[in-house]
């Protein structure tokens, strides 16, 4: 019998959503393809030929993306420099929220071409992420003077390292890996003891941490450009 589906994997599932939309439009654009024998026809036809073959190309990428989302091996993710794969993505897979709030937004992609590597298109996926979470950071620094570190929760982002570090090397500052299995839950209940005077304040409470990621420089720098590029794509796309 084939294994469960983990609630990882379904957080990571949402990562090839992108992918799999490009399939179903380049296969309802090659479905209409065929039969020609005019000059313009047979022009046609090879558009509808290179179509078809791209479509199978995008879907044997879904498969490699998926495969690669469920390996532990996170290696070849770690070697790619950063930024250097020409790709650039907003991740609105459900709409945007912070910093824009634009709930119509959807995932973007600019820059692919035939031979785009799905190990690529992940990497672009994952740090186009980083670089929304810097937008926030960069608004909420002003509230917070001072040096800062990030304290990084939830399933997705704790089971890479790779894409934990990414996000300290976007932002440029360090990223605490949590220690705690059900950060939001505990938070509520925080809040709560708190509310009912249980505890005088939040402050008294220690938080369990666990690794510390800390930005790489060089890295930081090459990831201002891809930022750029993707506030110019944000500024096309959802702002106008």
């Amino acid at each position: 019998m084939p294994a469960p589906h983990t609630s990882n994997d379904r957080d990571r599932l949402g990562l090839v959503v992108a992918v799999l939309a490009l399939t179903a439009v380049l296969a309802a654009t090659a479905a209409g393809c065929g039969g020609s024998k005019s000059a313009e026809e047979k022009w046609a036809d090879s558009v509808c030929t290179n179509l078809g073959n791209w479509k199978s190309q995008v879907k044997q990428s879904t498969d490699d993306i998926a495969a690669k989302l469920r390996s532990p091996q996170q290696g070849t993710l770690a070697a790619m420099k950063a930024d250097d794969h020409g790709l650039t993505a907003l991740p609105f897979f459900s709409g945007e929220r912070s910093t824009g709030w634009h709930s119509e937004a959807r995932a973007t992609f600019t820059g692919l071409n035939l031979s785009a590597d799905p190990i690529e298109i992940l990497r672009a996926l994952l740090e186009s992420v980083c670089y929304r979470f810097a937008a926030i950071y960069e608004r909420l620094k002003a509230e917070a003077p001072g040096d800062t570190k990030i304290i990084a929760s939830g399933g997705g982002i704790l089971n890479s390292p790779v894409w934990t570090q990414m996000m300290a090397d976007v932002i440029g500052v360090p990223v605490v890996a949590s220690a705690v299995p059900e950060a939001s839950s505990r938070g509520a209940a925080m809040l709560a003891l708190e509310a009912f005077g249980q505890i005088e304040s939040l402050d008294i409470l220690e938080t369990p941490l666990g690794k510390i990621f800390e930005p790489n420089a060089r890295n930081h720098e090459l990831y201002l450009r891809g930022r750029a590029r993707q506030e110019m794509l944000y500024d096309l796309m959802i702002e106008n």
